[in-house]
């Protein structure tokens, strides 16, 4: 048998935006409404997830932008990046 968790609502929250090797990102955090996002998350996240962005940031077909998501959820945190590439949408990322 399993032992699902019940979905809770979520809160979304700019944090903050970050910069790294020609690259603009804006961070956001996504938690349970019970549970406020743990403060170093979206740090963490950052560090792991920023420096694996192609280079060079800005190209014919790359905007140097994009937007990386923490997000929290339980048993475990996963921490998606979105970069803007022309003609395809964008690119996703992950850690």
């Amino acid at each position: 048998m399993h032992n699902f968790i019940p979905y809770e609502a979520r809160t979304i929250k700019f944090i903050n935006q970050a910069a790294s090797n020609g690259w603009r990102v804006k961070l956001y955090g996504i938690s349970p409404k019970s549970s406020p996002l743990p403060n170093n998350i979206v740090s963490v996240g950052a560090k792991m997830v920023l420096p694996h962005l192609p280079q060079p940031a800005i190209t014919e077909h790359r905007y140097g932008v994009g937007f990386l998501i923490s997000h929290c959820v339980q048993p475990q945190s996963y921490v998606p990046i979105f970069a803007r590439v022309s003609g395809t949408g964008g690119h996703m990322f992950s850690a």
